[in-house]
């Protein structure tokens, strides 16, 4: 029998056995109590499991900014996200709108965009 070798970006080898003629019909992962595993469906509609996946946290030790594993940035709601002119990801800035006159308005901070409705 003849072992397809799968490598992922971080290095790890998956091991498919495979038969003359049956190849790889799909990869896919599965979780299993908090565990995910790399398995496969080969064509002639066999399944199995080519190994348990490492950890979603990275090795090692570096920033995102305010960017979060699951795809926050920050912690204020409602905010524009924009790059900066060194193409960082940050949303400091709000558009906010209303009938009050734009000198009159409280509670802007420097950046926001005022959109002034009159009558």
């Amino acid at each position: 029998m003849a072992v397809l070798k799968i490598k992922d970006a971080l290095g790890n080898v998956y091991n498919i056995p495979s038969m003359q003629g049956v190849g790889v019909a799909s990869l896919f992962v599965v979780e299993d109590s908090g565990n995910y595993k790399l398995a496969y469906k080969m064509t002639d509609g066999s399944t199995g499991i080519a190994g348990a996946l490492p950890s979603a946290t990275p090795v090692g030790t570096h920033t995102h900014g305010d960017l979060t594993y699951d795809g926050k940035i920050g912690s204020t709601a409602g905010l524009l996200v924009e790059t900066t002119t060194d193409g960082a990801v940050t949303a400091t800035r709000k558009i906010v709108s209303g009938t009050t006159p734009p000198d009159e308005v409280t509670g802007l901070n420097a950046g926001d965009i005022y959109l002034y409705y009159s009558a």
